[in-house]
């Protein structure tokens, strides 16, 4: 008899367990409860968000902190998802993270997005076609200087010196190893300076490198300091070069004449331009991808507070041209807002 209380007293502890584990009032690692509204994004008593992130950049860097005002001011209009923007080692991260969909939007340049499209360059066989744009982020230029004094006057002149790169891993350092490849310099021929642009101008400062090179914004605050705190000029990309090269390789950048003039500059100075562009794929859902565009772009001047340099995009919008195809959920807003764009061709 007590043996038989013992197997039906096991059997009651064991169904409690069962139905303890299988509880379902906990949110699952994809969704928030957001019953009680935060001061980010106001929300709906007992409503549940899905999260939607953004794959940005390095912590601390322009293009993170740029991902992180958009994702605020998204979120003030956001009714089904909340944003947030993680940070990664560079864009090649961001890249992968967009095609294994552990993100669903990553903030890519023009070159990027080529390849991974293409699956070319650094994704060689392992890209994918399920690739569209949602908005630009900003335009962006690649910055070549050397001290004032130097006896380099153009990037051919630039063999075996100390030529500063950028990050590894970053848009920055690809396009300056594209630069220097379209004007004759391979590895080997010079020393590469992998280092930020703070750090890239008290090197330059101090002598421990020929050039500085960085990838980056309009009046940007590294390009600004590095021109107010060291005596320098400007070195020009020489466009038939670039444009063969380009051509040959498939790359979705131009030359321009610089937009900002910066102390140093003397007259147009030639530089390497291209856009930064919010990317997701084709295949995921219109109504998120509409959502978010509408929500961001109705809540812009959020943005702007929280970082000062964060561009107009729709001063962008006309002017920038993509290498894929518009997101329909993103076309589906601009229609609707009456905002013009540069259609892929």
């Amino acid at each position: 008899m007590n043996k038989k209380l013992a197997i039906v007293l096991a059997l009651i502890l064991l169904i409690t367990m069962v139905a303890g584990c299988t509880n379902t009032g906990s949110p699952s690692p994809q969704t928030e409860q957001t019953a009680e509204p935060s001061a980010e994004a106001p929300a709906k008593a007992g409503k549940t968000k899905q999260f939607l992130s953004i794959a940005t950049a390095q912590l601390g860097g322009g293009t993170y902190n740029s991902g992180l005002a958009v994702a605020t001011a998204a979120n003030l209009g956001m009714d089904t998802y909340k944003v947030e923007a993680l940070p990664t080692s560079g864009v090649i991260e961001s890249a992968r993270m967009l095609r294994d969909d552990e993100v669903e939007i990553a903030t890519l340049g023009n070159d990027v997005v080529f390849e991974l499209a293409n699956s070319k360059g650094r994704f060689d066989g392992q890209g994918t076609d399920d690739v569209s744009v949602i908005l630009p982020q900003f335009a962006t230029y690649v910055n070549i200087v050397v001290p004032a004094k130097s006896n380099i006057k153009s990037i051919e002149d630039m063999k075996g010196k100390k030529i500063g790169v950028g990050n590894p891993g970053s848009a920055g350092y690809n396009l300056i190893t594209h630069i220097l490849r379209a004007h004759g310099l391979n590895e080997g021929d010079y020393e590469e300076v992998a280092l930020s642009a703070a750090e890239q101008t008290a090197s330059l400062k101090d002598g421990h490198q020929d050039v500085f090179g960085f990838y980056t914004t309009p009046n940007s605050p590294a390009i600004v300091e590095l021109a107010t705190t060291v005596d320098c000029r400007w070195i020009d990309i020489n466009k038939e070069k670039w444009d063969a090269y380009a051509k040959a390789n498939g790359l979705p950048f131009e030359v321009v004449v610089s937009p900002d003039k910066y102390k140093g500059m003397e007259g147009d100075v030639l530089m390497l331009s291209g856009t930064q562009w919010f990317v997701t794929k084709k295949s995921v859902d219109e109504e998120m991808v509409y959502e978010f565009t509408k929500a961001f772009l109705e809540n812009f001047d959020a943005a702007v507070q929280m970082v000062a340099s964060i561009v107009d995009i729709k001063t962008l919008l006309p002017n920038s041209a993509p290498v894929v195809e518009w997101h329909p959920g993103a076309v589906r807003y601009l229609k609707e807002a009456g905002l013009s764009y540069t259609e892929f061709k």
